[in-house]
């Protein structure tokens, strides 16, 4: 059932209130329901900003550690790659099965710290 149910002492009270008073009622409503539209409009519009913010410093950040992580990586390769010409040319004398290890874990470290950057810098939202 819809509609409300008023006894007949309160339909004679609300049929005696002038027009002009109920349109200042809903004059007063429309504006208290715009002033609060505006208000959660800049609360949302504020969420937007530091959201935004937010991200802007992330990208810096994780720019910043993939710099980090190429460096160290370029400059470990480099000490690998002259222990192998120094073993090359007879300035070092390493076993071949050192030799071995030294690039299987050279290698594999690559590739895990490049999957690891890869998936901190390209991540998805779960």
């Amino acid at each position: 059932m819809t509609g409300y149910a008023f006894s007949p002492v309160e339909l004679e009270r609300l049929s005696n209130i002038p027009q002009e008073q109920v349109d200042d009622t809903e004059n007063e409503e429309s504006v208290t329901l715009t002033d609060i539209e505006k208000e959660n409009s800049l609360v949302d519009l504020n969420l937007r900003r530091e959201e935004l913010e937010g991200k802007k410093q992330d990208r810096l950040q994780r720019k910043g550690y993939a710099d980090k992580i190429f460096i160290l990586l370029c400059l470990y390769l480099s000490a690998v790659m002259m222990l192998l010409y120094f073993n090359g040319f007879g300035l070092t004398n390493l076993e071949a099965s050192v030799l071995i290890a030294l690039v299987t874990t050279s290698a594999a470290n690559v590739i895990g710290i490049f999957i690891l950057v890869a998936k901190y810098l390209f991540h998805t939202k779960e």
